[in-house]
């Protein structure tokens, strides 16, 4: 198994309530995740705010796919949202986003931590880190408007 994180930063214009019902509710993110073609909300356990089911479109060379993958809301409070996927086999991507309000501006920062099997790690890391760039020009847009 691999392991390895990358970081970014947006800033937006809004009020921190606006930004996290943005990031919490993933019903929203297939209009800002480039990868994303469905999202489904399920009934979600104990310890877990809200559990989704989220289809990603991939492609490998000349070849196009699909995943299937587990994603939890586990905590979300005034500064801070805390989220994990879980996609076969073994692999983790944990989202801890902090949120500072400064004045008008908010400042949002994401860290995302990736765990993946060694065959998998180098193209599952580096289909995550340029979608998750991505979408983190689309979530500033969304929250400025």
């Amino acid at each position: 198994m691999k392991q390895d994180s990358f970081t970014y930063n947006i800033t937006a214009r809004c009020e921190a309530q606006k930004a996290i019902r943005l990031l919490s509710e993933f019903n929203q993110h297939s209009d800002l995740h480039p990868l994303i073609v469905q999202v489904e909300q399920v009934e979600a356990p104990q310890g877990v705010l809200r559990r989704y089911f989220i289809t990603d479109q991939l492609k490998w060379g000349p070849f196009a796919f699909k995943i299937r993958y587990q994603a939890d809301i586990l905590r979300v409070t005034d500064d801070e949202i805390l989220t994990e996927a879980f996609q076969s086999p073994s692999t983790i991507v944990t989202n801890h986003t902090t949120l500072t309000q400064n004045g008008d501006d908010l400042h949002i920062h994401v860290k995302i931590t990736m765990q993946a099997p060694d065959l998998l790690f180098g193209y599952a890391f580096s289909q995550a880190r340029t979608a998750h760039l991505v979408m983190a020009g689309r979530i500033e847009k969304a929250l400025t408007i």
